[in-house]
């Protein structure tokens, strides 16, 4: 069985002829008949969440919550299965922005040329919520309206991913909602979709 390394098996099942196969399939069966049934529903991917109660970042090899970092691999007490993935960074290891630092972001969101001035805030807002948009009640859109070559693209590509990085799954406007919904699996991120209202009737 791959679920272990050989020594593993060796150690709980030792036989005559090396693991004994036949005790161990059998344990197996009665744990596993012991937690019950398998609910689909039940599996989280990464991203933020809310569990009982606490919040839990899910960064694919670990999990945050108040209590601090706690790897995959380890028990976590929930009725959710939280599987292991690819690891995000995320923000582990880095400070918050102090205020002058955040002033900053939202000055080179005023950069651009914006129809309404207020749109570099809201910009800014949805940025800093994108990222944690599993563990919200409402999870708010944000659509980017210009004529072509205005710079809708730039926007996304120098300002919205840099400050997302890996915590987002960034598409283009080809993508299909079948294969949307495979790169997402179970996961709890922030789409950001390029060109997504598309040229063609049929595509939008």
């Amino acid at each position: 069985m791959a679920l272990a390394p050989l020594r593993f098996w060796q150690s709980l099942y030792p036989g005559r002829m090396g693991v004994n196969w036949p005790a161990a399939a059998s344990d197996l069966h009665q744990r596993s008949a012991a937690v019950g049934m398998f609910a689909p529903e039940r599996i989280r991917g990464r991203g933020a969440w809310w569990d009982n109660g606490r919040s839990v970042l899910h960064l694919g090899d670990r999990l945050i919550t108040s209590q601090g970092e706690h790897p995959i691999s380890s028990p976590f007490p929930s009725s959710h299965i939280y599987q292991r993935l690819k690891r995000l960074e995320g923000p582990c290891g880095v400070e918050p922005l102090t205020l002058p630092e955040a002033a900053v972001i939202v000055s080179i969101a005023n950069r651009f040329r914006w129809e309404m001035p207020a749109s570099a805030t809201l910009l800014s807002g949805w940025v800093v919520l994108a990222p944690i948009c599993g563990a919200l009640r409402w999870r708010p859109h944000l659509w980017l309206t210009a004529g072509a070559g205005t710079g809708k693209s730039a926007i996304l590509d120098r300002f919205v991913a840099p400050l997302l990085a890996d915590f987002a799954l960034l598409v283009s406007g080809a993508t299909t909602e079948a294969g949307l919904r495979q790169s997402l699996c179970s996961d709890a991120l922030p789409v950001v979709f390029d060109e997504a209202e598309g040229n063609e009737p049929s595509d939008r």
